[in-house]
């Protein structure tokens, strides 16, 4: 997972405007427990997401915040 995790620090670096990269980053910290870093990875996704995703973003970051104790 690490690896994974590694790949898409990459991909960001190579392109920090596509949304997806931070969502997937996001999933994957999800699964480590790492809440707060995912937070900021959907908060990131949503500022270059299309509004039609926003929706679903808005409903990850508030379980994330949930779980975190937030």
């Amino acid at each position: 997972m690490y690896g994974a995790i590694e790949d898409l620090d990459e991909a960001i670096r190579l392109d920090p405007k596509d949304y997806q990269y931070y969502a997937n980053r996001a999933q994957l910290l999800h699964q480590l427990k790492s809440y707060a870093a995912e937070i900021r990875d959907l908060e990131a996704a949503m500022e270059r997401a299309p509004a039609r995703h926003h929706d679903e973003l808005r409903r990850e970051i508030a379980e994330a915040r949930s779980l975190l104790g937030k």
